[in-house]
């Protein structure tokens, strides 16, 4: 199966950091770029590494970087045209777009799933109507990571997700029982930790949250996608599907081993992970969830990025698709996503309050979260 990321990874490894932070006061005299390429190097020197590319946003400077080559055998450097497959940080799209819809009326965060599922699905499983939108977004819907019956479906173990469709996903759902995904969390739990919460990171629970709000505008995903943020924030390279001539520009994934790895397909679970895209779309992506200003979409999109939903980790939150991050009293938060999906890493990271972010997008399967976090707190220490 694909090596899917683990969200908590990454705020453990932010929440230790800003704890024991591990970017030396002479790093930090150095000019910002020179301080980012010691920062990039350590990454770039592993044997499983290829391309990476890291954007920031500071204030109102903008800079990118680009580092490495794009395989084994082909030295050309990654530049802004390179076009990277970003896994999991579709979800985040997925739920801006939600928040758009119910920014303009169509959905309501707390419609519960039935309303757009078919009746045969519907009626086939009462607990259905206990998930809501708003469940699904924040991870709190008892869905599993991904559905028990992909399994049955699989033809080829390189492309797993390939002949899952969207009716093996309504089977699932007419069966699914709760309390199989639950049943962990049923053990005594220790003293110390008093905290109940009912997050369960879910592919399939943000997949088909993808798939309702086309049910519900009729509308497919690349149709919303391209109304509610490509379009308004001219991001011409964050596709589902890849052009001829984007394809031409895509760097190919690299597993661990640091082969290249295949391309994966995304039949009914494309609004989870499906997303490519390159770091300047990112970018203004990135730029306008940092708005503070009545502009449209940074208004809207603004409520993603509040605390619904205690994790599993302690000073950690979940807002629509977003983790929040608290640095302690003195600090504002981050709020983030990363991932690792088919032979790629990436990391979005930001503090609104300062106006710092940071984007790294990397074709090999080595995870990028420690470089985005490095540089992010080298952000939030510039004056």
């Amino acid at each position: 199966m694909i090596v899917t990321p683990n969200p908590l990874l990454l705020i453990t490894t932010f929440y230790l950091f800003f704890l024991f932070p591990s970017i030396t006061q002479a790093q930090r005299t150095g000019t910002l770029e020179e301080v980012i390429n010691k920062i990039t190097q350590p990454y770039l020197k592993k044997d499983n590494t290829y391309g990476l590319a890291v954007g920031i946003i500071h204030g109102e400077a903008v800079q990118q970087f680009h580092y490495g080559q794009l395989s084994a055998d082909n030295t050309a450097l990654p530049d802004s045209n390179t076009i990277f497959h970003i896994g999991a940080i579709t979800k985040v799209f997925t739920t801006s777009i939600l928040a758009s819809l119910v920014a303009n009326g169509t959905v309501q965060y707390s419609d519960t799933i039935t309303q757009y599922l078919p009746d045969s699905v519907a009626k086939a499983n009462p607990y259905l109507r206990q998930i809501t939108l708003e469940k699904l977004a924040t991870h709190a819907s008892g869905l599993p990571k991904e559905p028990y019956n992909i399994a049955l479906t699989l033809l080829d173990k390189n492309d797993p997700y390939a002949n899952y469709h969207i009716e093996d996903l309504y089977r699932f759902l007419m069966q699914f029982q709760v309390e199989q995904s639950t049943r962990k969390r049923k053990k005594k739990k220790k003293k110390r930790n008093k905290r109940t919460t009912s997050f369960k990171y879910s592919h399939l629970g943000i997949s088909l949250l993808g798939h309702l709000l086309e049910k519900a505008t009729q509308k497919s995903y690349a149709e919303l996608l391209q109304t509610y943020i490509t379009e308004p924030l001219a991001m011409p390279n964050t596709q589902l599907t890849l052009v001829a001539d984007q394809q031409e520009r895509a760097a190919k994934g690299h597993s661990f081993n640091g082969k290249i790895s295949h391309a994966l397909s995304y039949t009914a679970l494309y609004s989870a992970e499906g997303l490519h895209s390159t770091l300047p779309d990112l970018l203004k992506f990135v730029q306008a969830q940092m708005d503070s200003s009545q502009q449209m979409l940074g208004k809207q999109w603004q409520e993603t990025h509040q605390p619904q939903l205690v994790t599993n980790m302690k000073y950690v939150w979940v807002g629509y698709g977003w983790y929040i991050a608290a640095r302690g009293r003195k600090h504002p938060a981050m709020i983030t996503h990363s991932g690792r999906t088919g032979g790629y890493s990436n990391f979005i990271g930001f503090v609104k309050e300062t106006q710092t972010a940071v984007i790294v997008l990397s074709n090999a399967a080595e995870r990028v979260d420690q470089v985005g976090i490095d540089i992010l707190e080298v952000l939030n220490s510039v004056e």
